[in-house]
């Protein structure tokens, strides 16, 4: 229709304004997990003392380090020394991990992870196997 005003025809392609829903409240139950329960059974006999240190990729180092009576933030020395270790006694160590394979991935596995922003992943933690 010529010089007819926009919003003004009964044919409006929009729906008419409707009220929202309330919104509902779920209640989800995310169960929240000790260290206790990552901790092999073998080991749970052995324990001291849990530490709770930063999760960033060198906390398996951190852990180390309280334990040893240093801060947190000497985890870099403590990487350091454990590498030189499994250099300096290599013939020893390939007889621990049966082998060269396993010697090479343990040894690589100790170097700064390339992304050491956000948290570690759980194949990067620092666990046994049961």
């Amino acid at each position: 229709m010529k010089g007819a005003r926009l919003g003004k025809t009964s044919c409006s392609p929009l729906p008419p304004p409707t009220r929202f829903p309330k919104p509902i409240s779920v209640t989800t139950s995310i169960p929240v997990l000790s260290p206790m329960d990552y901790m092999s059974k073998f080991m749970l006999p052995f324990k001291e003392k849990v530490v709770d240190v930063i999760g960033d990729g060198h906390c398996g180092f951190r852990t180390i380090a309280e334990f040893l009576g240093l801060t947190e933030d000497s985890h870099i020395m403590i990487r350091r020394h454990l590498i030189q270790e499994m250099k300096d006694h290599r013939n020893d160590y390939v007889g621990v991990y049966a082998g060269e394979d396993r010697y090479n991935y343990i040894l690589n596995g100790l170097h700064r992870p390339p992304n050491s922003g956000g948290i570690a992943l759980v194949d990067k933690w620092l666990r046994f196997r049961t």
